[in-house]
């Protein structure tokens, strides 16, 4: 692993800033470990930027989840935690019902059938449970380094519920970044 230095809130919001980006996605591991310094940073770049954090949905923070314009989720199937995320889901369709830029996405990298079918129950259960405006995409990543051929019966299944399910936005991703590092 590389060592980062430390910096401090105020100069790293400065930082951004000067790069006149208009998106800022904040990812790795799970930012919200920080969750303190992430809010910190999020109340110094609201105004200017659109934010996507990338988290796995284990740690509810209302301050920092007040300044997110998209919430990507990203729980594990080993470790689904039901209340962080409900209270995340809650929190941005206030956000939602406030702002048309705020939005939700819930991803799920599956690396089998198995895993499929319980990545498709837990969207079953959130799609009829949320009945807010706009629901969250759901975006279903097969993982490539399993074989091409499972990848082909994990799209098939996907296609499959996705025809039953039409009111539901789904996405199939592939992991490009594997993708692409295998053909080279």
């Amino acid at each position: 692993g590389s060592e980062w230095p430390e910096i401090e809130v105020e100069k790293l919001a400065e930082e951004i800033r000067s790069l006149n980006l208009r998106h800022v996605s904040i990812t790795g591991g799970n930012p919200l470990l920080q969750a303190e310094e992430l809010g910190l940073l999020m109340e110094n770049l609201e105004r200017d930027h659109h934010i996507l954090v990338e988290t796995q949905a284990s740690i509810y923070d209302a301050n920092v989840f007040a300044c997110v314009d998209l919430a990507s989720l990203s729980p594990k199937l080993h470790d689904w935690r039901w209340e962080p995320l409900n209270q995340i889901l809650r929190h941005m369709e206030t956000r939602m019902d406030r702002s048309h830029d705020a939005d939700i996405q819930i991803k799920v990298v599956v690396q089998s059938v198995e895993e499929l079918s319980t990545t498709l129950r837990h969207f079953d259960r959130i799609h009829r449970e949320w009945t807010i405006t706009r629901r969250p995409h759901f975006m279903i990543i097969p993982e490539y380094s399993k074989g091409r051929g499972l990848i082909k019966e994990l799209v098939g299944e996907i296609i499959d519920w996705a025809s039953r399910n039409r009111s539901v936005d789904i996405r199939i991703t592939p992991q490009s970044h594997k993708l692409f590092y295998a053909l080279s």
